[in-house]
């Protein structure tokens, strides 16, 4: 037999769909070991850093390069012109930020033992549990 399912849940059965499918889609092995220490949500599978951190790394008190950290702001360029963190860089769409990655960190070497020379990618999007993360 086939089931008829009513339009309002029709809507939140491709809703659903589409959270697995980026989800799905999505690294989240925490499990590793990362160039900077991490923070654990238990309603967030994505690596996050703490603010401290994150000025430890502007300020030079890090162990990472400041030189192989890129910070991509995620948010809207209105948002991104209202305040934004020194060095980020505005980049809200897809296709936009793979073709920068792909050209900026290119020629750097890729030692993930060595915390002074591995890339390190910062994603910021405030408050949105989608733009970072789908990035």
């Amino acid at each position: 037999t086939t089931k008829l399912i009513k339009p309002a849940n029709f809507a939140k059965l491709l809703q659903k769909l589409k959270e697995k499918e980026l989800k799905d889609s999505l690294a989240e092995d925490l499990t590793g070991t990362h160039s900077l220490p991490i923070l654990k949500f238990k309603s967030n599978n994505f690596p996050a850093i703490s603010h401290n951190t994150l000025c430890d790394i502007l300020s030079g008190k890090s162990s990472v390069s400041l030189q192989n950290t890129m910070i991509l702001d995620c948010r809207y360029p209105c948002e991104y012109l209202g305040g934004h963190i020194k060095h980020a860089i505005n980049t809200y769409r897809k296709e936009t930020t793979r073709n920068f990655l792909f050209g900026r960190f290119s020629d750097l070497p890729l030692d993930s033992k060595n915390n002074n020379t591995a890339p390190i990618l910062i994603f910021h999007c405030e408050y949105s549990k989608v733009r970072g993360p789908s990035m």
